[in-house]
């Protein structure tokens, strides 16, 4: 057969077909970029949300403990006595029993969570730290280990240092009601130390400023485990940034309503100044 003058044979293997294959990959390529471009933020998002869950149990886990302790020890609440003053952080002001003893700056293991005295009722050192959670401790040697605590226990819990006095049994805790009434929450990574949480109520002296600041990883938020053994997620309206310890919250994007709001859960002014009245006259 006569062939048309001017057609061109395909060239197998040829640079022409290779040039189309490239192009072909490069497009191939770029909408793949676009797919993980757009889809990177639903799975940063998932993921976000999977670590909210399992810090959300964790918590759970402790509030359990913490009520089977309760049970077992005729009412009375875990022993929250290993603290920090706030202002000089040198050394422990407070070395009693705790639920959970130890700096969480210092620790580079978990021997003070298996010391706690909540530790034979939850014998596992990870629930004890919140996946989110992104601080280290320095090792003498070298390098860093993740934080092993990143929990802190409210100080109106069976807290016991002078001019405090605290729930000691959970049939006395009604100020506010158990359903109210947080117990362990997420502290700042930038911020935590002592084994307690230190809020007071805002008529006191102290219930001016933070002493420990809550954590925002979890969305601007953190987790709260309540005394009835719900747990709850609350976003703050503000970022929550440690500069120091006792800082005073700010007043012109919301931290001070979010002080406010934990402030809630703790007793109020009235009831502090009844019991400590009445811790007095017992002592005479």
């Amino acid at each position: 057969m006569l062939k048309r003058s001017g057609e061109r044979r395909p060239v197998r293997g040829g640079t022409a077909l290779a040039a189309i294959s490239l192009v072909e990959i490069l497009v191939v390529v770029v909408v793949l970029a676009a797919l993980f471009i757009l889809l990177l933020p639903t799975l940063l998002r998932s993921r976000q949300l999977t670590q909210q869950s399992a810090c959300r149990e964790h918590l759970r886990q402790l509030q359990t403990a913490f009520l089977v302790y309760a049970l077992d020890h005729e009412d009375r609440l875990v022993p929250n006595d290993y603290i920090y003053d706030a202002r000089y952080t040198a050394a422990p002001m407070s070395t009693g029993d705790s639920w959970c003893p130890g700096n969480a700056r210092l620790d580079t293991n978990g021997s003070n969570i298996e010391r706690g005295v909540l530790f034979p009722y939850l014998q596992s050192v990870a629930v004890y730290r919140c996946p989110s959670d992104l601080g280290t401790v320095s090792l003498p040697e070298g390098g860093s280990v993740p934080r092993s605590r990143s929990y802190n226990l409210s100080i109106w819990l069976n807290t016991r240092p002078e001019a405090l006095s605290s729930y000691t049994r959970m049939s006395e805790i009604h100020d506010p009601v158990p359903s109210e009434c947080y117990s362990f929450l997420d502290v700042h990574e930038d911020g935590i130390e002592d084994p307690t949480f230190g809020l007071f109520p805002h008529e006191s002296k102290l219930g001016k400023s933070w002493l420990d600041l809550p954590a925002e990883r979890h969305g601007q938020g953190a987790n709260l485990a309540f005394v009835d053994g719900h747990v709850e997620h609350w976003r703050w309206k503000a970022r929550k940034m440690f500069v120091r310890f006792v800082q005073p919250p700010r007043r012109n994007d919301g931290d001070f309503d979010d002080f406010r709001r934990l402030q809630t859960g703790i007793p109020s002014w009235t009831t502090v100044r009844e019991r400590t009245g009445r811790a007095q006259m017992n002592t005479r």
